[in-house]
């Protein structure tokens, strides 16, 4: 399914992913408005027969999106397994589902998303889209902009319950709306400001100081929320009163305030000061000549297309910028960043590999260890699904996992042990990455849960 879903054309991820799309829209017009829906019960709501309908038909309407070898026919039969003899346990006494989605199964969230997504695609997008700039969808919200009259938006609403056995419950048109965590409004000049959402009742029951959570917790509560506030808040103020209200949760929570004011401050100049002075002095001044322009804390990557001369000029105006310095690579075809290597090809795409330091001593946890036997299993699969996503060349990848064995080998590892593990491994996620794969069919992979 997860290789369905990216095509559904309203699908959203995340709040993130929400303000990336938002962004890319351009100023609208002053007539546009926002609206929100909400699916009435929507897992309870699909019942198996149309739910199944709608996949079947994606498989025959937009099959050249499929992967490749994809099994439609084992995919629908297990598809209908599932939905109709879905058990689940209540006390001591066992009951069968009769009907909407199988609930508790682990394909239920993307199998409502794609269910409805293809109802938006063959009947709501192909009849509206005219007057929907924007319309995309988290599982069962739905965020909207409308260029339309009120009347025609009163016509879209009807239509919208006219499908399936769905109800939607639309909000009116309005300048601001709440969606997800976010608050998103029209501002006068057609553009879109975010701030962060927090429900009424929402009790903020972080960890307290008494918590056997290990300390490192804290800290990535901290930098975490800070960041996904600065990123949700368009204006300085409202993440400046949102960053207060977090320290004085924390705070209430028991924490000092000596140690949240020592977190606040090393997440504030590590991930949202320089993201500042990036976003007001350096980019808007040197964007035109930086396609691609990250940081990950302290080390940035970038892709540069102007001269060398303009590229000096770049990095004294990068150090012109506060106290902070920046050490430059010169202009290459290929650098290290992280753990990839990142070149460029002879047609200028770019091509990846796994890059490691040469005083990586490569401490594995030895045979001897307390570990449970899952740990290495973990540290096996985690490893080999890295380096499959990192490198290109299959021959790439084929090294850096040889090389892999011989030091888990080194430890103490059973060469057998680890071969295996390395099989189970490789047939598990290589089956959804048809561009590497040297085999001519490519199987499915159930795991079914005992009830």
């Amino acid at each position: 399914m997860k290789a369905l879903v990216k095509h559904v054309p309203t699908f959203l991820r995340d709040s993130s992913h929400t303000i990336e799309d938002l962004k890319l829209l351009g100023p609208l017009p002053d007539y546009a408005r926002l609206f929100t829906a909400d699916a009435v019960s929507m897992y309870t709501n699909i019942h198996c027969e149309e739910g199944c309908a709608a996949f079947q038909g994606w498989f025959d309407d937009y099959a050249a999106e499929l992967p490749r070898n994809f099994p439609v026919a084992l995919f629908m039969a297990v598809l209908k397994i599932v939905m109709t003899y879905n058990i689940f346990q209540f006390d001591n006494t066992y009951w069968l589902q009769l009907s909407g989605t199988a609930m508790g199964t682990s394909c239920a969230c993307l199998y409502a998303t794609i269910f409805w997504g293809y109802i938006e695609r063959k009947k709501i997008l192909p009849k509206w889209k005219p007057l929907l700039p924007y319309l995309k969808r988290f599982i069962d919200d739905k965020l909207g902009i409308w260029i339309g009259s009120d009347s025609e938006f009163e016509s879209f609403k009807a239509d919208l319950n006219t499908h399936g056995s769905l109800s939607w419950i639309t909000s009116c048109l309005q300048t601001s709306v709440d969606f997800l965590d976010l608050t998103i409004s029209l501002d006068d000049n057609g553009g879109l400001r975010f701030k962060t959402y927090q429900k009424a009742f929402n009790l903020y029951l972080y960890i307290p100081p008494s918590s056997a959570h290990p300390p490192g917790v804290l800290k990535s509560i901290i930098f975490g929320n800070l960041r996904r506030y600065w990123q949700q808040n368009t204006s300085l103020q409202d993440y400046v009163a949102i960053a207060r209200q977090f320290a004085e949760r924390l705070e209430a929570r028991g924490h000092a305030r000596s140690t949240i004011d020592e977190l606040f401050m090393d997440a504030l100049y590590a991930t949202i000061f320089w993201g500042y002075i990036e976003r007001k002095r350096i980019l808007p001044k040197w964007k035109h000549l930086l396609p691609f322009f990250k940081r990950f804390i302290d080390d940035k990557l970038g892709i540069w297309v102007g001269s060398t001369l303009e590229f000096e000029q770049f990095m004294i105006d990068l150090n012109s910028q506060g106290s902070l310095q920046w050490i430059a690579s010169g202009l290459q075809s290929s650098v290290n960043f992280l753990d990839l290597t990142i070149s460029f090809c002879q047609d200028n795409k770019l091509s990846f590999m796994t890059y490691q330091k040469a005083f990586n001593l490569y401490l594995y946890i030895p045979p001897s260890s307390a570990h449970p036997p899952g740990v290495l299993k973990s540290i096996i699969y985690g490893n080999l699904r890295r380096y499959w996503q990192q490198n290109t060349s299959i021959d790439d990848y084929i090294a850096i996992a040889r090389q892999f064995a011989d030091r888990l080998e080194a430890r103490g590892h059973k060469r057998s042990t680890i071969t295996e593990l390395f099989l189970e491994a490789t047939k598990a996620f290589t089956k959804t990455a048809p561009t590497k794969s040297t085999t001519a069919e490519s199987p499915l992979y159930l795991h079914w849960e005992w009830h």
